[in-house]
């Protein structure tokens, strides 16, 4: 920034070590990226814009398990002055709606991917937890920490300490599979791992 003050913008840029084409740019506009207006958005007007709510909703309440290129034909069969480079677009636009709207199946397979990434341990849940051989745990602590609601939020961490044999692996893994459970992402370690990894 220091030589655009006594430098034109090609010697300027080639001292600061980047090309031209970035400092024409800052010459002509000098404001951060940041403090510039942004993106325009879409230039073209919405080729499915009447139809999609319309007409192809229906269709994928109707059939949920139908292919996008059958409702792509049927769409060109009702309206062929829409055309045929809409495929894409209309794919994109049922992919999102079925992540959205779908069918519960995607929201499952998305839980059992997080519980593999997760690492937990397996049939450590709270059902099997011994809340009276472990009388410094509070029930009531344990449940607010699997809701998640305060803490998981502010982007902290749980950490879990005590003497071996208090419950605090088996704790953690209950904890981090009802997060799971309420959409969130968990990574189950223990501090010997932790360590053996640095």
């Amino acid at each position: 920034m220091k030589y655009r003050q006594t430098d034109n913008p090609p010697v300027a840029a080639a001292k600061a070590s980047f090309s031209t084409s970035p400092a024409y740019r800052m010459e002509k506009d000098p404001r951060l990226p940041s403090r510039k207006k942004g993106a325009r958005g879409s230039r073209r007007p919405d080729p499915l814009a009447g139809v999609f709510e319309a007409e192809v909703v229906p269709m994928l309440k109707a059939a949920p398990g139908v292919r996008p290129i059958a409702i792509f034909e049927e769409t060109l069969r009702r309206h062929p002055e829409i055309g045929t480079g809409i495929r894409r677009t209309l794919e994109r636009r049922i992919r999102a709606w079925r992540a959205i709207h779908g069918e519960e199946q995607e929201v499952i397979f998305r839980i059992e991917r997080h519980l593999v990434e997760a690492r937990l341990l397996p049939g450590k849940t709270f059902d099997s937890f011994d809340f009276e051989a472990v009388p410094m745990v509070s029930k009531a602590q344990v449940s607010a920490l699997a809701a998640g609601d305060g803490w998981l939020g502010k982007g902290a961490n749980l950490l879990l300490f005590g003497p071996p044999g208090g419950g605090k692996s088996h704790l953690a893994a209950a904890i981090g599979l009802a997060l799971i459970e309420n959409g969130w992402r968990v990574l189950f370690t223990r501090t010997t791992d932790l360590v053996q990894k640095l």
